[in-house]
Parts: C-alpha cells; structure tokens; sequence
C-alpha cells in the first residue's frame, strides 16, 4: 500500500503559524464586537434613564456629550475665556446621582486661558437637578472648574489653583452661569494667580456671568488670542 504524499517540514510549520495567526485574528475580531456591543448597550441605557444627555444645549448628539466655550470680565477689568466639554457620569456603585445635589452628574475637562497668556488645563465636574426629564432647558446647572494637570496622578498632591464655581441655568441653547466671585478670588488685578486662602473678595453677589455657547476648541482658541 502505498504511502500519501509527503509535506515538508517548512510548510507544515508555515501552515502552523497562519493557524494561530488566524486564531489571534478571529479573537481580536470578537473582542471588538464586544466592545461595540458594550457601547450600545451603555447608550440605550443613557436613553432609556438620562435621556436630556442626549440633548444637552436643545439638540440631539448622537454622543451623549457637550462642548462650547464662554468669555467673561473680571471686577478689574481683564478678559478671560473658558472652553469646557463634559459628558454624563454614573459614580462607582451605580447610584448614578452627585454626592451633593442628589441628582445627576456630568464630568469632563477644559481649558481656561488669562489675560497673561497663561493657559490652564481644568477638570469639570457638573450638578443637575433630581428630576430632569429630556429636556435640559430652563433647568439649572452647577459648574466646579479646577486645575488638573496629565501629571496628577504621579503625585500625591498637585496644586488645584485656580478654582471657579458657577451656578446658573440652561437657556438653550447656552448655558448661563455666575461664578459668584470665584474669578476674583482667584487671580489679582493684574491677571495673575494669587496664592491659596488669600481672601481676597471683589465681587457682587452674583459676580462674573460667563455665557457658555456651544462650539468646538478652535472658537475658543480664536477668542483666546484676542485676549
């Protein structure tokens, strides 16, 4: 009887490795359908319980996200400018609520440029109330804004100067804040940053109003350079 036909050595190991290239390459392909499914799955729920995410500003996103950039006066005079994007948060535990307001959250970053040039990269944390439905306007907003460098989480403290506040509301499709002297608190006269606890108090009650239009970072760049 005679023997079948013989396969080198070379392309049976050739065969070998396509083969678990193959493997890796189905794998992979699984993993991000996966991740693909996952986002949906993370949107539909957005949809079915935050529903104004999708609407921030009046409109529909087909991310639930917002961005948009504001200028604003301080008492002396000197012109600052403020770029923000955020999107919704569920805090660890699936309370999906804020701490300190009892309903929902957003969280993002920024970018707060001065009348020294100087440019600062800012975490943004936001408040909304309890009981919002699918519409933001008209419903008020909280905005902490403060310093975050990338390198914050190589050390164990960084300095959060400077730190704003603003309470205000959603007139779609802006969102108009007071920062209720927080920018006076923060930087001095000439523009510069004070230094932590300073005291220093210049505004009214409501203080500064900084009106966020919805826009992308080359707005905000632009009304930068004319500072």
């Amino acid at each position: 009887m005679s023997a079948g036909p013989v396969i080198p050595r070379q392309i049976a190991r050739r065969g070998t490795r396509l083969g678990c290239l193959g493997c890796l390459v189905k794998m992979l392909g699984y993993l991000v359908g996966f991740g693909i499914l996952g986002v949906i799955f993370l949107l539909a729920l957005q949809a079915v319980f935050m529903p104004w995410s999708f609407r921030m500003g009046g409109h529909f996103h087909a991310i639930p996200m917002w961005r948009g950039w504001g200028k604003m006066q301080s008492a002396s005079g000197h012109n600052y400018a403020l770029y923000v994007w955020f999107e919704p948060y569920v805090p660890s535990g699936g309370r999906g609520a804020a701490v300190y307001s009892g309903g929902p959250e957003v969280v993002g970053w920024g970018e707060l440029c001065t009348p020294r040039g100087e440019h600062y990269k800012v975490r943004v944390t936001g408040y909304l109330p309890r009981h919002m439905g699918a519409s933001t306007d008209g419903e008020r907003m909280e905005l902490d804004v403060y310093r975050r460098p990338w390198y914050y989480g190589f050390v164990g403290r960084w300095d959060e100067r400077p730190r704003l506040e603003f309470h205000g509301a959603w007139h779609n499709p802006d969102l108009v804040l007071f920062d209720h002297g927080s920018l006076d608190r923060a930087f001095d006269t000439d523009g510069r940053l004070l230094p932590a606890n300073s005291g220093v108090w210049r505004s009214g009650e409501q203080g500064v109003q900084l009106t966020l239009h919805e826009g992308d970072k080359a707005g905000f760049e632009a009304v930068c350079s004319d500072i």
